[in-house]
């Protein structure tokens, strides 16, 4: 704004852009002038997220307002990034256990058909079965079939104005990445980057790697938007993830 009638003078002296991590990206604009100038540019200021007006002393006053939305020509918006490493809680059958490792297939199926069987058998001196095989018995009959295991999983939090343009499209969601394909594809800075699991191998058409979630986009307050993007580490089967 510049000069108006009578003794209104208000002049926009300053033009800046910062960020913090609750808010994101923003620009502040800052006007200097008379109080009558000052309360002028207050009334014209329905579109700022919010504005500071304060006395500056020698007859002058300021006003700042700080505005979400990126609209002066020229100005660039760069969202702010956020990773984050949580686990994810996923339970196993017991038969799937690290301590009945050396149980053969032979002995687990011996288990399943007890387990079956219409008439309680005396497992305990029953010769047939070994003491891993009534251990895992004794916790079948008591109604313990599962174990936890905890899955990491990269979740990269984008914050941005209301009307950021988010790029947005659906390829290579449901397809899983190597640990160093995923630091790429999710662009990955954090320290912590460099202690998640690798990719590995386990059985003839399943692979452990990075499932690609598809985004969520979410409205915030502060007049922001976030773009969310996961990644969970897991056991995954090529034929049915890319």
């Amino acid at each position: 704004m510049s000069e108006s009638v009578g003794n209104e003078i208000a002049v926009l002296v300053r033009i800046e852009s910062g960020f913090d991590r609750q808010s994101g990206r923003f620009i502040q604009k800052i006007w200097e002038g008379t109080q009558d100038g000052i309360n002028s540019v207050e009334a014209e200021l329905g579109g700022a997220d919010s504005y500071l007006k304060s006395p500056a002393g020698g007859g002058k006053w300021t006003i700042t307002a700080r505005y979400g939305s990126f609209t002066d020509e020229g100005t660039v918006e760069v969202p702010v990034s956020e990773e984050r490493l949580r686990f994810n809680t996923v339970y196993k059958s017991i038969y799937k256990n690290p301590r009945y490792k050396d149980l053969s297939d032979k002995q687990i199926c011996a288990i399943r058909q007890e387990m079956q069987a219409p008439v309680c058998p005396d497992v305990a001196t029953d010769p047939k079965f070994n003491e891993l095989q009534r251990e895992l018995y004794s916790f079948l009959m008591a109604g313990v079939d599962s174990f936890p295991i905890y899955q990491p999983v990269v979740v990269v939090t984008d914050t941005a104005s209301a009307n950021f343009p988010w790029n947005v499209g659906f390829a290579n969601y449901g397809f899983t990445f190597s640990t160093a394909s995923m630091i790429v594809d999710a662009g990955l800075s954090s320290a912590w980057k460099t202690n998640l699991p690798a990719e590995t191998s386990v059985l003839p058409g399943f692979v452990f790697g990075w499932l690609k979630k598809p985004p969520e986009i979410v409205s915030v307050g502060g007049n922001k938007t976030q773009l969310v993007q996961e990644y969970e580490y897991g056991l995954w089967a090529n034929v049915l993830f890319g």
